[in-house]
This record gives C-alpha cells, sequence and structure tokens, in this order.
C-alpha cells in the first residue's frame, strides 16, 4: 500500500512538471510570435492566449538587458552564461505583478516581458503603470542576484498585432542606456531627458529629414543628409558609437514616416530590423552614407507602392501649403478648396496619412516654430504669438503649455539656464 501511494505521488509530479513545461513552451511560442509581428488573426491570438491560461492578452512589452554582461561572462564557460541568465530569469518570474506577463530570452543578456495591463484606464496612466512594474523587477533582479538591469519601456498598444511595435520601442529605448546610469528604467516617451546638446541639435536635424520625407520630397531629404554627413565628418571628436545611435535614430524616424505616409507596416517592421542590423557592421562613415541613401529610397519606394498615390499627393499638398501658411488661421475648409476636395475627405486622409489630426498638427507645426523663435531672447513672447498666427498672447501661452508641458517663459528659461 505504501508503495503504491509513493508511485502515485511521483507519477503526479511526473504530470505536474510535463504539464508546466508545456504550458511554458505555449506560453514562450505565443511571446515571441507577438514580439516579431508574425500573428495577423486576432482570433488565434485570443485563442492561444486562453491556450497559454493568460486572462488578458500583453499590450506592452519591457525589454530587459543585464549591465555589463559581456565584462561579467568574459572567459567563462557556457554553463555559467547559463546559470547568470537562468538566475535573473528566475527573479523575473518571481517577481509578483498584479497581471499575468509572458517573459522570454531574446538575446543572450536581453529579456523580453510582455505585460498585460489592464484595459479602460486613462491613456495617461498606461505609462505610469507600465514604469511602476519595471520598477517592481528591478527591485527583484537587485534584491535576489548581484547584477544590475537596464529596463526600456515600450508603449501600450490594444491592438496585440501591433505588439511588435512595443517591443522595438522598448528595445530603442533600452540602447539610451548611454546617456544614463546602469539600473536604469527607460520609457521611450522619455528619451529626452537623456539627451546631450549635440544630440538634441542632431535630433532637430532628423526630424527635418523626417519633414521633407513626408511631403515626398527625396531631393530635398538627400540634401539634408548631405548637410548632415558634411558636419559629422567635419566634427571628428563625435564619438562612434554616439552617431551610430544618432543614425539608428534616423532609421527608426524614417520607418514611422513611411508608415504613416501609407507603407505597408508588415513590409516595413522586417526592413527596420534588417537595416538595425546592417548598421552594426558598418565600419566607415562612406559605408553608412551610402546605406543611408540606399534606405531613403527604398522606403520612399515602400510609400509610393503602399498608399493611393492621388491621396497621397493631395495630403503632400497640404502638408506643403501647412508648411507656407501656417502662420496664418487656416482650417480645414481653406487646404480643402486647394486641393478640391472636401473637408471630411480631407480630415479622414490627413488622418490615415500622417498620424494625427489636421488641427493638431499645425499646432504642433506652430508650437516647434515658437520653440525655435524662443531661443532668440530679444523677441518678446507678443511677438512671437503674432509671428505664428496667434493674435492673443496669452492664448498662445496656454496652447504651448499644453502642448509642450511649460509656458513659453518657462521654456526659454530653461533655454537660458542650459545655456550658462
Amino acid at each position: 500500500m505504501q508503495n503504491t501511494t509513493t508511485v502515485l505521488k511521483r507519477e503526479l509530479r511526473k504530470q505536474k512538471r510535463e504539464e508546466a513545461y508545456i504550458l511554458r513552451s505555449v506560453r514562450e511560442s505565443l511571446a515571441y510570435d507577438l514580439l516579431h509581428g508574425n500573428i495577423k488573426n486576432a482570433k488565434e491570438i485570443w485563442e492561444r492566449s486562453q491556450l497559454a491560461e493568460l486572462p488578458l492578452i500583453p499590450n506592452t512589452v519591457l525589454f530587459l538587458s543585464i549591465d555589463h554582461f559581456s565584462r561579467l561572462v568574459e572567459n567563462k564557460g557556457e554553463m555559467w552564461k547559463n546559470a547568470l541568465r537562468e538566475e535573473v530569469l528566475q527573479a523575473i518570474r518571481e517577481c509578483n505583478l498584479q497581471y499575468e506577463s509572458l517573459k522570454v530570452l531574446v538575446t543572450q543578456e536581453k529579456y523580453a516581458i510582455l505585460l498585460a495591463l489592464p484595459v479602460q484606464i486613462e491613456e495617461k496612466n498606461y505609462k505610469a503603470l507600465s514604469v511602476e512594474y519595471a520598477e517592481k523587477i528591478r527591485a527583484e533582479i537587485n534584491q535576489k542576484t548581484e547584477y544590475t538591469v537596464t529596463i526600456g519601456i515600450g508603449n501600450y498598444y490594444e491592438d496585440a498585432r501591433n505588439l511588435h511595435l512595443s517591443f522595438r520601442e522598448g528595445e530603442q529605448a533600452q540602447t539610451y542606456r548611454l546617456f544614463s546610469t546602469e539600473n536604469s528604467i527607460i520609457h521611450i516617451d522619455d528619451l529626452d531627458i537623456f539627451e546631450t546638446t549635440e544630440y538634441y541639435d542632431f535630433k532637430v536635424r532628423i526630424q527635418s529629414i523626417t519633414e521633407k520625407f513626408s511631403l515626398g520630397d527625396i531631393k530635398a531629404v538627400l540634401h539634408r543628409w548631405e548637410e548632415i554627413y558634411d558636419s559629422i565628418v567635419k566634427h571628428v571628436h563625435i564619438k562612434p558609437e554616439e552617431f551610430r545611435l544618432q543614425v539608428l535614430d534616423l532609421l527608426f524616424s524614417l520607418s514611422k514616416s513611411a508608415i504613416q505616409n501609407g507603407a505597408s507596416p508588415k513590409n516595413m517592421m522586417p526592413l527596420q530590423i534588417k537595416h538595425a542590423k546592417e548598421l552594426h557592421d558598418l565600419e566607415t562613415l562612406a559605408e553608412i552614407d551610402k546605406w543611408v541613401r540606399t534606405i531613403i529610397n527604398e522606403y520612399n519606394l515602400q510609400v509610393n507602392e503602399g498608399h493611393n498615390e492621388q491621396s497621397l499627393k493631395s495630403v503632400q499638398e497640404i502638408l506643403q501649403y501647412i508648411e507656407e501658411h501656417f502662420q496664418e488661421e487656416i482650417g480645414l475648409e481653406t487646404v480643402a478648396a486647394q486641393v478640391n476636395l472636401s473637408p471630411n475627405y480631407v480630415s479622414a486622409i490627413f488622418k490615415q496619412t500622417t498620424g494625427s489630426s489636421f488641427s493638431y498638427y499645425v499646432t504642433d507645426r506652430r508650437m516647434k516654430k515658437a520653440k525655435h523663435l524662443l531661443e532668440d531672447f530679444n523677441m518678446t513672447v507678443y511677438e512671437i504669438a503674432e509671428t505664428i498666427g496667434y493674435s492673443s498672447s496669452q492664448y498662445f501661452s496656454r496652447v504651448f503649455k499644453n502642448h509642450v508641458g511649460m509656458t513659453p517663459s518657462a521654456y526659454r528659461n530653461s533655454l537660458h539656464s542650459t545655456k550658462y
């Protein structure tokens, strides 16, 4: 009788181990497919999530990297490396999160954590909640291991078919540890806090490339790149890793712009990943120059193939008109008349193409101009308001604060403190 009981217990333990292994395999398979955008059917995602026993479908990705991994494993064998990775992964698994998550190893020292944040909360709270979870995971790892980690956080995506975008954003955010310290948590929306003055200047110029790309003016795009490339060649004091990071930002910006202007995300995401890997292997500025030119032309082709030509042309004309008249009072009716389309149709194709509403785009363009003008300390806020199309400086100040997060005067003061 005792032997029979022992055998049954042994069989039960074996069965539980097998069930746990199968469940983990199902979850890891789902996680990898979501991270790489391999699932295009919402029903399939739902069914596989149920099979993986997930109460909620993942919607946000944390990208976690073990700090100084190369140094930690230097001259160590594979068994030691595996033990280090497993130690960190075990700490992640033991972290008590309120909502179920998936955890997988994506490279030898980097993990993806797919969070299922609760739905139907205010949009601004998704960021706060993902940061809170990242802090819990970091604390667990710090407490149970001797290692520190850097965690990059992507944005929340309600549609799990877009979760690969959150993964790439988290990966991109994680690379910004160059401007931070070890054991950091970096949300994709907070990259600005790690920028150097030199990096900010480059980002502004990169933005100008993206704006011209959105207008379909490839000649101007190539010209802007030539200006940037020439300045990099002359300022040889820039570190290679910083330049690579800046060029990687250009790749992400152009990819996003291409998708917003009609290129297929299905085609663009593999291209973005492929080109990011290529950049790692490029060894000279000349090679990078050739690589960037190839990408610009390739992405432009993707836009032309993926978007209705006439709609794109109309939106480009509207964007050009905004660029030339944003200092004036312009509305949907005005730009619709310029392209001989109805205001409702213009509103729809503008949103579909650029990813933002017409009014937001115009306001954003005005605020960018305002930020530039605020660098001129001789201009008053009233003069700046008039220059960009606001008759009331008080109204301009309210719009600026809502858009930028601080008043024009506070923004100017921040520039002054940075400068001196």
